[in-house]
């Protein structure tokens, strides 16, 4: 916007940034960017908060991305929802890198809609394993779930679930024992204990409490929520996790989710106080807000 015809930005650091704002603001008739803003709320990659360091202002961290690098570090620091997912994410990527095992499950999972009359229940598809989000983890360990007996059957006897080959075995026998020979080659490659009751068990420990967690993500991503509403959805995960850590029973009884790494006071914000005087500020206001609008209500009712 403010470069000469012909330039573009060689880097896209914190000081580039920060020239960008400044010079957008003066455009506007702002001297300094305090004189516009106060903080800003960002993810905490290095830059946003060097950024906001740069011009004074305040960084509060994304809320939503607070809670994504605590299920990162709880993956990391959990050996067996690690493995877990390490396993399961290694037999997807190997039936969805080949044509053969990625048709014979198709195959499959149609047949077995058919049977049961909706596609509830069998993923069409086996998901991947995202490095970005930590959401991939529910995602990927819940289809790997719905597909597991799918897998089985094209484990156990691939060749047989191709259409193709059934079509041809008459006409032409040789091409039906070529694609058998291929067929098991690919089959050969799925792990057998990726599709055990032993792993789905396992498996059942971490889906637990991974689809809730996975619910807040997507309410702390609501048009419109203020960073009251989104630290009231994080404090009712947390109620959730430190209660139910330890118990028998429980879904988070295998949760090793650390709250600390999104709660007011996680190393993100730049300022403790600063966030939660905007949480008090924030809830007061919606106090005084219904209260008027209730105040408005009974004044205006026709029954009053």
């Amino acid at each position: 916007m403010f470069s000469h015809p012909g330039q573009t930005a060689e880097s896209f650091n914190a000081d580039t940034h920060c020239n960008f704002i400044k010079k957008a603001l003066e455009e506007v008739g702002f001297d300094e960017p305090d004189d516009f803003a106060i903080a800003q709320v960002a993810d905490s990659t290095n830059t946003n908060p060097a950024i906001a360091r740069k011009l004074g202002i305040h960084h509060v961290g994304c809320r939503n991305h607070c809670l994504n690098l605590a299920c990162s570090e709880m993956e990391e620091n959990d050996k067996e929802l690690h493995a877990v997912v390490e396993a399961i994410s290694d037999n997807h990527r190997k039936i969805r890198s080949s044509n053969v095992l990625s048709a014979s499950l198709a195959n499959v999972c149609e047949h077995a809609m058919k049977l049961k009359g909706h596609w509830h229940g069998v993923a069409s598809k086996v998901k991947g394993k995202s490095e970005i989000r930590w959401t991939h983890m529910t995602d990927l360990l819940i289809s790997h779930v719905q597909s597991a007996e799918e897998i089985r059957r094209v484990r156990r006897d691939c060749s047989a679930l191709i259409g193709l080959a059934v079509g041809f075995v008459l006409i032409h026998p040789c091409f039906y024992v070529s694609v058998t020979q291929v067929s098991q080659t690919h089959s050969d490659r799925l792990d057998d204990e990726s599709v055990s009751s032993r792993m789905l068990k396992k498996i059942g420990r971490h889906t637990s409490y991974l689809s809730p967690i996975k619910e807040s993500t997507c309410l702390l991503q609501g048009k419109g929520l203020t960073l009251a509403q989104g630290q009231d959805i994080l404090d009712t995960l947390t109620s959730l996790v430190e209660a139910g850590r330890g118990v028998d029973g429980d879904d988070f009884q295998f949760c090793k989710l650390k709250p600390d790494k999104y709660s007011v006071g996680n190393k993100y914000d730049s300022d403790d106080d600063f966030v939660r005087g905007v949480i008090k500020i924030q809830v007061r206001c919606s106090i005084l807000l219904c209260t008027l609008l209730q105040m408005c209500s009974n004044v205006f009712s026709p029954f009053h």
